[in-house]
């Protein structure tokens, strides 16, 4: 995929604003501050909430004022959101993301990659059932071969119900079908969502997948 350089700018710009936000609010609670208390020292509450949440781009004036504020180094504060923004790259970088994805006869065949991780795998599910009913096709084929990490079955269950539950919402009659291997596809998830309606099943290679996906 060929990104503008508009739309790179922009999601790095909302990093930044996420770091500087992690880093206000870890700073802020490291000083035993209230939002209350750090806007009874010069800033409004509403502002100091609106940047905590990564909703606002800071001016340089801004960050001296609140390293004033902070009671704290101005160098001390900007290391804050560096090191925040290279921990929210990393996180990026290394999640499981979508890699491919096209229709093969009928199937929409999804390829991931990344460090399984439980609000990604949320919203990959949706997303992907999503293209699914545009693409007009009631049988998927992810394939999580080069995913690799590790979720507690506590996860892996609250996944399954609310895939499940999407399912419902969406009204999609139709199979999916996962492909991967243990520790990081073990079927403990698919057994779960088999239990509240969901046509799911685990697979260890995507022939196999496939072979049902077409019965």
């Amino acid at each position: 995929m060929v990104h503008s350089l508009k739309s790179v700018k922009t999601k790095d710009d909302e990093q930044v604003c996420r770091a500087f936000g992690q880093a206000l609010r870890t700073l802020r609670l490291r000083a035993r501050y209230s939002q209350e208390e750090l806007a009874a020292r010069g800033i409004s509450r509403g502002h100091i909430s609106d940047m905590e949440h990564g909703r606002h781009n800071p001016t340089l004036t801004t960050l001296i004022h609140l390293a004033e504020l902070l009671d704290i180094p101005f160098n001390r504060l900007t290391w804050e959101i560096e090191m925040q923004y290279r921990q929210l790259v990393f996180d990026e970088a290394h999640e499981v993301r979508v890699t491919g994805i096209t229709v093969e006869g009928g199937v929409l065949v999804v390829t991931l990659r990344g460090t399984a991780e439980f609000h990604a795998g949320l919203r990959l599910y949706r997303e992907i059932l999503d293209e699914a009913q545009q693409q007009q096709v009631n049988r998927i084929l992810m394939d999580c071969l080069g995913v690799t990490g590790e979720l507690p079955d506590h996860e892996r269950a609250r996944i399954a119900i609310e895939l499940a539950a999407y399912i419902k919402e969406r009204q999609f009659h139709g199979k999916l079908a996962t492909v991967g291997v243990p520790p990081t596809v073990t079927g403990y998830g698919a057994s779960t969502a088999r239990e509240h309606g969901a046509n799911l099943q685990v697979f260890a290679t995507r022939e196999a997948a496939r072979k049902w996906l077409d019965e």
